[in-house]
């Protein structure tokens, strides 16, 4: 019902949105769930929920997808805000979580059929970046950090980014 906007600018802005939500539903499948008996915030909880509802009430308005790929993509910021701990897990609900996770699934694999064209047989690839990221960690250990910062910038004019986090380093 409306015009469409369609440039380079839009194209490239899609495939970054459409990168957030494959990288936050991989993310979630990556998450558990640890309840704590003091962090549970009913306020928390109740904005993860309707967020989850909205994105349903949304579709059955028309099938409203714009807005309901709003609500997919603050879901992902909650989803990468437990991921680095900056917003506790244990604030919502056992409950709430396993909504979160059949809403983003439901709506990014079966709703709107998105799938990640980056999930290819990675296995050789994998087994380099891992090299890669065991030599730049090795640099860092031994203080050389020109040789770190030079592999990931290498890497990362090569397209391939790398992430440190509690766990590790990671590679997209």
């Amino acid at each position: 019902r409306s015009t469409l906007d369609f440039s380079n600018d839009s194209l490239k802005a899609a495939e970054k949105g459409l990168q957030r939500l494959m990288s936050a539903n991989e993310t979630l499948s990556k998450i558990s769930f640890t309840e704590i008996e003091n962090d549970f915030v009913a306020e928390e909880d109740a904005k993860v929920r309707e967020l989850c509802n909205s994105t349903i009430e949304f579709m059955n308005d028309d099938l409203n997808t714009a807005m309901a790929l709003a609500s997919l993509f603050e879901l992902a910021t909650k989803i990468f805000s437990w991921q680095n701990e900056q917003l506790k897990i244990s604030t919502i609900k056992k409950e709430t979580f396993d909504l979160v996770k059949k809403t983003f699934s439901d709506f990014v694999n079966e709703i709107f059929g998105l799938k990640n064209e980056k999930a290819t047989d990675d296995s050789k690839m994998n087994e380099v970046m891992q090299l890669m990221i065991a030599l730049r960690k090795e640099a860092r250990e031994k203080k050389d950090f020109s040789t770190s910062d030079k592999i990931r910038d290498e890497l990362l004019k090569a397209g391939i980014q790398l992430k440190d986090g509690k766990e590790g380093t990671t590679w997209e």
